[in-house]
C-alpha cells in the first residue's frame, strides 16, 4: 500500500516540529517571529515561527490539529503538495500583514496555517457539503477553541487578538483558494467577448 504524499508532508511537519520543540534551546527566541525582527534581516523567521512553540500545550494542541487537518485534508482530496504549499503561504502572507500593522506582535506555531487549511478546505469541499454551511462550521472551530479555553481556565481569559490572528488565517485560506478562480472566470468572459 502506498502512503499518501499528504501524510508525509504532515509527517514531517509534526516531525520538525517535535524536533525544535524539544531539541533546540531557546527556540522561542531564535525562531519565532516579529516584524522588528524580521525588518532588522532575519528572515529566516517567516518559515522558523510555523514549527516554533511557545509550551507544552502549544505544541501538543498543533501537533493534534496536523494531524486532524491532515485526515480533513485527504477526505476533501487536497494533495500532499498543495497542503504544504497552502500552509505556508498564508502562515507567509499572514505573517508579512502583521509585520507592518504589529510590528513587535511575536507569533510561534503552526496553528496560523492550520487555520489557513480549514480554511481551504471550507471551500474544497464544497463537493461534499454547500459552502453556506461548511464555511461556518469549520470557522466555528476558532471560536470554539476560545470557548473551551475559557471553560477549562476561567482565570486564563485567553486573548481576543489571538481568535482574530487565527480568523485572519482562515480568512486568507478562503481567499487564496478563492480569488484565483474569479480572475480564471473574468479572463475567460474577457477572451470569449
Amino acid at each position: 500500500m502506498k502512503i499518501k504524499s499528504l501524510f508525509i508532508y504532515a509527517t514531517l511537519l509534526a516531525l520538525i516540529c517535535s524536533i525544535i520543540f524539544f531539541f533546540v534551546p531557546n527556540a522561542i527566541k531564535l525562531f519565532s517571529f516579529s516584524g522588528i525582527s524580521f525588518f532588522k534581516g532575519e528572515v529566516w523567521r517567516i518559515i522558523t515561527f510555523t514549527v516554533t512553540h511557545i509550551s507544552i500545550n502549544h505544541f501538543i494542541e498543533n501537533i493534534v490539529a496536523i494531524g486532524a487537518v491532515a485526515f480533513l485534508s485527504y477526505e476533501f482530496g487536497l494533495r500532499g503538495k498543495e497542503f504544504i504549499t497552502y500552509f505556508f503561504a498564508i502562515s507567509i502572507t499572514v505573517a508579512i500583514a502583521d509585520a507592518f500593522l504589529f510590528p513587535s506582535l511575536i507569533i510561534a506555531g503552526a496553528s496560523l496555517g492550520l487555520y489557513g487549511l480549514i480554511g481551504v478546505l471550507s471551500i474544497r469541499g464544497s463537493n461534499f457539503m454547500p459552502k453556506l454551511i461548511l464555511i461556518p462550521l469549520l470557522g466555528s472551530s476558532i471560536f470554539l477553541k476560545y470557548v473551551l479555553t475559557l471553560l477549562n481556565c476561567p482565570s486564563c481569559s485567553p486573548n481576543i487578538s489571538q481568535v482574530l490572528f487565527h480568523f485572519s488565517g482562515f480568512v486568507v485560506g478562503i481567499c487564496l483558494v478563492t480569488l484565483p478562480k474569479r480572475f480564471k472566470s473574468k479572463r475567460s468572459i474577457l477572451k470569449e467577448n
